[in-house]
């Protein structure tokens, strides 16, 4: 397969050629400077926060319905994403993770994240409850047992009772363990990274303010966040989780290298305005080109209708990125941290060909091709 158009391969973008054979990259060749009305040719963007997108969510058969939405939208990778849940349900969601990664029928599941159970009460979110517990070594345990591999990034609140066990298990099995949720202080950050902590689940949403001391400002958890280079930084790119001006002052701070742009999208994604429900029952509103906000009062913010073919547009058109950095967050990123950078997440040659084009308002996509094969167009 052959395709022409504005290509971008690492930190290089100019009209040129890309060739696949079978599933794979094998030459990029640039013939001149981007041509204004071409095509974009950009790596498959990957998603590993993700909660639902279509009719699908991160539970049992709604994992396989994601895949098959997912292609329309550019994504060719992800990490279904399961909210805070109970011991049961967490282990079922592992293994029909497990069994549809098996198959490649659409985006391909990248594996498993499970954004809690072990978060903090005053910071849960829109996290249910009732499901929140105490980090506990056994219940681990059975996670590993049963993800046999394919669990990718826990996100947990390092200052609970037993997290710093629970965080040692975790980094020693190699999985990506996240902070989020948490009300832990700045001072407490090096000790939490030491121990394990690699990643920073959705930055500035559900943290504290900063806090000031007679009238002095003190160092906030996110500014030793970002001051830390230990650590990968996911960030919420439709532009009201996370206000314009801290998009910028993160990359600002951390570089462009350390930010994973996400969706944290939540099921009706991409479907019209409307009325969902959480795997729990509880109702939430959905507004496209908003977010998702509970039907109950107080209206809280439950999750983004973002998609990744907006947030890479969003990066471009409401932050001020390039086209190249705006790739990097959405694709070479995301597959670097959770430890798949060096088959998926670039155009280069030798790279699965996982490849989206966009029209030339770096937006709508055109085609989908995952594993060398067009899933869309």
């Amino acid at each position: 397969m052959k395709l022409k158009g504005n290509i971008i391969s690492g930190q290089t973008a100019g009209y040129g050629e890309i060739a696949t054979d079978g599933n794979l990259i094998v030459s990029i060749k640039y013939s001149g400077e981007i041509q204004p009305d071409a095509d974009w040719i950009v790596p498959g963007f990957i998603d590993t926060h993700i909660h639902g997108i279509g009719d699908g969510e991160a539970i049992g058969d709604g994992i396989g319905i994601m895949a098959k939405f997912a292609p329309e939208t550019g994504m060719t990778g992800f990490l279904p994403t399961l909210a805070t849940s109970s011991e049961e349900s967490t282990l079922q969601y592992l293994q029909t993770v497990r069994d549809n990664m098996r198959e490649l029928d659409g985006s391909r599941i990248l594996g498993a994240h499970l954004e809690g159970p072990f978060l903090e009460l005053a910071h849960r979110g829109g996290m249910d409850r009732a499901q929140l517990r105490t980090p506990d070594a056994g219940e681990v345990k059975a996670w590993l047992e049963c993800a046999a591999g394919v669990l990718k990034i826990v996100t947990i609140a390092p200052e609970l009772a037993g997290a710093d066990t629970v965080i040692r298990m975790l980094h020693d099995s190699g999985i990506a363990v996240s902070l989020g949720h948490t009300g832990m202080g700045a001072e407490a950050l090096p000790a939490a990274v030491d121990s394990g902590i690699s990643r920073v689940c959705h930055l500035f949403d559900a943290y504290e303010g900063r806090p000031v001391d007679s009238g002095v400002s003190q160092v906030a958890l996110a500014d030793a966040v970002l001051t830390d280079d230990r650590l990968m930084i996911e960030l919420i790119c439709d532009g009201f989780h996370v206000p314009s001006g801290l998009v910028r002052l993160a990359v600002r701070a951390a570089g462009v290298e350390r930010i994973v742009a996400i969706s944290d999208a939540m099921p009706g994604t991409g479907k019209p305005d409307g009325i969902y429900a959480e795997p729990d029952g509880r109702l939430y509103k959905l507004e496209n080109a908003g977010v998702c906000r509970f039907v109950e009062p107080p209206h809280e913010i439950t999750g983004s209708c973002l998609t990744m073919n907006r947030a890479f547009a969003n990066l471009i058109f409401k932050f001020g990125f390039s086209p190249v950095e705006a790739a990097l967050m959405t694709s070479c990123n995301p597959a670097r941290s959770i430890g798949l950078g060096d088959i998926y997440g670039m155009l280069t040659p030798g790279y699965t060909a996982d490849i989206v084009v966009l029209a030339n308002d770096l937006t709508t996509v055109k085609e989908t091709i995952i594993n060398g094969k067009k899933m869309l167009g």
